[in-house]
């Protein structure tokens, strides 16, 4: 299909930073790499492109400028109009985005066998008290930002068919929403006029943050807590999808322009401090023989795709995969978090910007992490420091104090352990990047391809050593109540329930309540104790989904990426990746060497996954695998079939139609109406001021009388860190990064307060000077909608 490109259509990458009271200081870090040939002429433009950054970023410095947040405040952000023709010559620009705080970066090479791009954008969507996605706990509210959440996409064509792509994104989300992926596609094509990205050739793994607003998964299960659908949230997550996509394809197009192509390189190491197994007793249960091939019950290998440029071999992004949930942060946090893997984001992108490569973008990706904590600490009870593990005789039959904590929860609860793991992440990954491994795979060839498949996983008929078996109709068992040492449950349920005698009164009363199971659901599913049949119940519309998208990428025949669906344990990782790469192999597509991954949580959501002889043992991960026993051995078998058609497509998986969107969802949560300030205040008046002086690493707080902020625009900074330069306050930081904090909370009926806390130079270094915390916002009183922001008195910060 033809690629339908308007470069009138390109956004200006030119910018330029207002700084009031001083000169404007040119921050479009323009390299102006010339398409020069031969060494001596390419090293000179290198030393130029070199010193041209030095002097920008130093003009910078000078002013205190961050490199590392969005930029959403269009008070110190302007575009410039200069002709875009102008640029047509550079080969690298930074692009400061006003929507969404999506920003832009390039792939600009010269010598390789791809054409890509690389863009960000904000998905963080509205806060205040929306229910959060991930733990189900249904006072678990997002009321603060710590840090936003972002959607990175990474675009790949051949360069004999550029016109054959496949676009990765890494989503900071607890799931993937299809609705939202289809409206984050349909978004594209609009704004771009071209239908080359399609739901086949994008894949959206997430990182699986517990820690972002909830509200957007699709099926009822997934929204009950978040008290139905919120259109903002689910709305918020496509536009910045698409935003990246757009900011990628733009890069690429221009790349294409100019004609550079990037090199691209698998490199894998062990991590081995991160990561532990929730669930060992039932990885135990798995043949002894297919647990002697490995070493530990996590998958420990990171690996990494390094994205560089050919002609300078500067690093222009990375994609890292590593099997861990993104739960450092618990049930009890209140604060929107990208969790570990969006630290080990943020702080290599910081690290790279301060160093001058600011448009390099670092995804830390999710795998087969079904069964996989970062929480190092315990299972112990809370209250007596017993060892437990989630079953019934755990903490006297109190599971919900059977917890596992992150490695310096004591020390600095779970943002330091958050921190500690990101920062683990991140050391690894670094260390594999410049490892000159003979293992490491360079992606030479020009071969590119996918597959997509939508599949009715509750209908498929299999023969398992001479048996036919099938799989279930969705249903959820008891020990799914239970919840995990993560994040405990009710506490009316526990994990290993795999007979009648462990279920609950209770629970059986609620059951009952929504649909008894069928007794072809209890003979199918056994010995999963059925808590909730959700594929019997379609009132008010289905409450988990049965057809689901497999997906696989060919980034050439030594790299092949498998989108799944789910949570899918280690162990089931495992068989599932040797069964690809086997049918792979035998139909020639890849290389003897050749790495497989699986990208967990891609593109939908349908729960978790074990292999059979987990299921049997019932333990969370068990519970939560709706598609009955054999839910393991089905989707390997589809999948094997995707990888067969990539050699003949009469093999591919029988198709069935994608789900449609759902005219009347659910949406309970109550809207916004009034706020209202104290009696002789108003919205931004400060209610406690900050310290007068500080020094490095002190944390300073300013609470302002403030308003709702669901009434804020999405997208839209709520707080800042200005710095006093002349006699004009700069800003330096918003919202987006690791050392501020937002938190909002009710007080009475309609009344608000807003905590601004700025944590000095712990991750962002800062000069000595004179800094204020600021707080913006929008108060509402019925249909009208008014702006209003505060300021704190001065900080004396000494470094």
């Amino acid at each position: 299909m033809s690629q339908d490109f308007d470069e009138d259509s390109v956004p200006n990458y030119t910018s330029l930073l207002e700084a009031p009271g001083i000169e404007k200081i040119k921050f479009s870090l323009l390299n102006q790499r010339q398409k020069t040939k031969g060494g001596k002429a390419e090293k000179k433009a290198e030393r130029e492109r070199n010193e041209h950054r030095k002097e920008l970023l130093a003009a910078a410095a000078a002013a205190n400028f961050s490199l590392g947040g969005s930029v959403n405040n269009n008070a110190n952000i302007t575009i410039n109009s200069e002709n875009l023709d102008k640029v047509s010559n550079l080969d690298s620009v930074a692009s400061f985005n006003t929507v969404k705080g999506a920003s832009a970066t390039n792939v600009f090479n010269r010598r390789g066998s791809r054409i890509g791009g690389i863009g960000i954008g904000d998905i963080t969507g509205q806060i205040g008290e929306i229910n959060m996605m991930g733990y189900a706990a249904p006072d678990q509210a997002a009321n603060g930002i710590h840090l936003r959440l972002k959607s990175r996409a990474f675009i790949f064509s051949s360069l004999h068919s550029e016109n054959h792509r496949i676009v990765y994104i890494s989503s900071d989300t607890g799931m993937v929403s299809y609705f939202a992926k289809r409206m984050a596609v349909n978004l594209i094509r609009d704004r771009l006029k071209t239908n080359i990205y399609t739901e086949s050739n994008i894949m959206i793994c997430a990182t699986h943050t517990h820690s972002g607003p909830g509200g957007y998964v699709d099926n009822l299960l997934y929204h009950i807590t978040s008290l139905g659908v919120i259109d903002e949230v689910r709305t918020a997550i496509a536009q910045g999808i698409a935003e990246s996509v757009i900011k990628a394809h733009y890069d690429y197009e221009r790349n294409k322009k100019m004609d550079f192509a990037s090199k691209l390189i698998i490199k894998s190491g062990s991590l081995t401090n991160s990561s532990v197994n929730r669930s060992p007793q039932a990885y135990l249960s798995n043949p002894e023989f297919e647990r002697s091939k490995f070493k530990t019950n996590t998958d420990n290998e990171m690996t990494l795709l390094e994205i560089r440029d050919s002609s300078s071999n500067s690093l222009l992004g990375i994609i890292n995969w590593f099997a861990v949930h993104a739960t450092s942060m618990n049930s009890e946090n209140h604060f929107v978090s990208s969790d570990n893997k969006g630290f080990a984001s943020y702080l290599w992108e910081l690290e790279e910007k301060l160093n001058g490569n600011i448009n390099f973008i670092a995804a830390f990706s999710q795998s087969n992490s079904g069964d996989v904590s970062p929480n190092l600490v315990g299972p112990f009870c809370k209250d007596t420091g017993e060892s437990c593990d989630g079953n019934k005789h755990s903490c006297k039959g109190d599971i919900t104090k059977c917890v596992s904590r992150g490695p310096e929860f004591e020390n600095g609860g779970d943002f330091q352990s958050t921190k500690v793991i990101g920062t683990r992440h991140l050391l690894k990954a670094k260390e594999i990047l410049s490892t000159n491994d003979a293992t490491a795979l360079n992606l030479t060839s020009d071969k590119l391809d996918f597959r997509h498949a939508w599949v009715n996983m509750s209908d498929i008929n299999l023969n398992l050593d001479g048996k036919s078996v099938k799989t279930c109709k969705p249903a959820m068992g008891y020990s799914f109540a239970a919840g995990t040492t993560d994040g405990p449950g009710i506490g009316l349920a526990y994990q290993g329930a795999n007979s009648t005698i462990d279920t609950s009164g209770l629970l059986n009363i609620v059951r009952d309540f929504i649909k008894s199971p069928s007794e072809e659901q209890i003979e199918c599913h056994f010995p999963k104790q059925i808590f909730i049949s959700t594929g019997e119940v379609e009132f008010p519309y289905s409450w988990q989904p049965t057809v689901l998208p497999l997906q696989i990428f060919l980034l050439s025949p030594s790299f092949v990426i498998i989108g799944f669906p789910a949570e899918i344990t280690t162990m089931s990782g495992r068989r599932l990746r040797k069964a690809v790469k086997d049918e792979l192999l035998a139909k020639k597509v890849i290389h003897d060497d050749a790495k497989v991954v699986i990208a967990g949580l891609s593109n939908a959501y349908s729960s978790y996954v074990t292999t059979f002889e987990e299921y049997q043992v019932q333990r969370y991960e068990g519970g939560s695998t709706i598609f009955g026993p054999h839910t393991l051995n089905a989707y390997i078998d589809q999948f094997q079939r995707l990888a067969q058609s990539f050699s003949n497509l009469n093999f591919a998986p029988r198709q069935s139609p994608p789900p449609k969107f759902i005219p009347n969802e659910l949406k309970y949560l109550p809207k916004v109406i009034l706020d209202t300030p104290p009696l002789f205040k108003w919205y931004g008046d400060v209610y406690v001021q900050p310290p007068k002086e500080a020094k490095h690493l002190d944390v300073v707080k300013s609470v302002f009388h403030c308003s709702h902020p669901r009434n804020q625009i999405v997208g839209k900074s709520f707080c800042s860190v200005e710095k006093l330069i002349g006699s004009k306050w700069i800003e330096i930081f918003d919202d987006s990064g690791w050392d501020t904090k937002f938190l909002w909370e009710r007080k009475g009926a309609a009344e608000s307060l807003c905590t601004v806390s700025w944590s000095i130079g712990e991750t962002h270094p800062v000069a000595s000077g004179v800094y204020r915390l600021r707080y913006f916002g929008r108060h509402k009183i019925l249909h009208y909608l008014g702006e209003h922001d505060g300021a704190s008195d001065p900080i004396k910060v000494i470094i």
